[in-house]
């Protein structure tokens, strides 16, 4: 008799001023990085598909709204697991503190908190930035700069030409962006999840120095993995890295369906 391979979903939570399709390349190399997996991004409010919602001011209120779509698409007969990346790792937090029975693991990619000084959780170079790249009506200009600021080893110009892409057809307001940047600035880690956590972190991220990860760790005392040469944007920068060291780090624990 073959045995039956247990399902496993990972759901995706992008960073700031991104929405789904941002993930690139991610998903599908996820998904097909090994048997039983599935795959859920998920939108945020004030982007992609939600551009025309007001952002929200507080993650708490980010997590409401996103649950719904998590409680279309959940199976509570798969291990689900999950995965935010910077902002959306903020969110993530929010949403394990708030529901710790919906996920039976958590993974928290380049993400900062207010215990961590303001200077490290987003650099003068990251700042000046951004808020160009938000105020700017140049959308080349801003996604051009974006890339080669948070990704190191990808083809910066080729995201940045994706991203233009992307921006044009789903504009999203500045309004909405600063929003989301306010949100990320108040944001205060909650106290440890009760399940399972795993930090990734870029050493070479440009944004957000590793130092805003190593703060989690100590207040959770979670496992951290390091990213030699990823710049912020890890997912897009080494995505055959990160779906790798998910899929290890999901076979270590002992955990099963909710």
């Amino acid at each position: 008799m073959t045995e039956q391979v247990s399902t496993t979903t990972f759901f995706l939570l992008r960073g700031l001023a991104r929405e789904i399709r941002h993930w690139g390349d991610f998903p599908e190399v996820l998904k097909n990085s090994g048997e039983g997996i599935r795959v859920e991004p998920l939108e945020i409010p004030g982007a992609g598909k939600l551009r025309n919602t007001r952002a929200p001011m507080a993650t708490r209120d980010y997590v409401e709204n996103i649950r719904e779509q998590y409680l279309q698409r959940v199976s509570f007969q798969d291990t689900n697991i999950l995965f935010g990346l910077s902002f959306g790792g903020m969110i993530a937090a929010s949403w394990l503190d708030a529901y710790p029975d919906d996920f039976q693991a958590a993974v928290l990619a380049n993400t900062s908190s207010r215990n961590c000084p303001f200077y490290n959780r987003l650099s003068p170079e990251a700042m000046r930035v951004f808020l160009a790249a938000m105020l700017s009506g140049d959308i080349g200009k801003q996604e051009t700069r974006l890339a080669n600021l948070i990704c190191n080893t990808a083809d910066a110009e080729e995201i940045a030409r994706q991203w233009c892409g992307i921006a044009r057809s789903a504009p999203m307001s500045s309004l909405n962006k600063l929003r989301q940047l306010y949100t990320a600035a108040v944001f205060s880690l909650p106290p440890a999840p009760s399940v399972p956590t795993l930090l990734l972190c870029s050493i070479r991220d440009r944004l957000c120095a590793p130092l805003c990860s190593e703060k989690i760790r100590a207040a959770w005392a979670c496992r951290l993995i390091y990213h030699a040469e990823a710049g912020h944007d890890l997912t897009t920068d080494d995505p055959r890295w990160c779906s790798s060291t998910l899929l290890s780090w999901r076979a270590s624990l002992d955990i099963s369906a909710g």
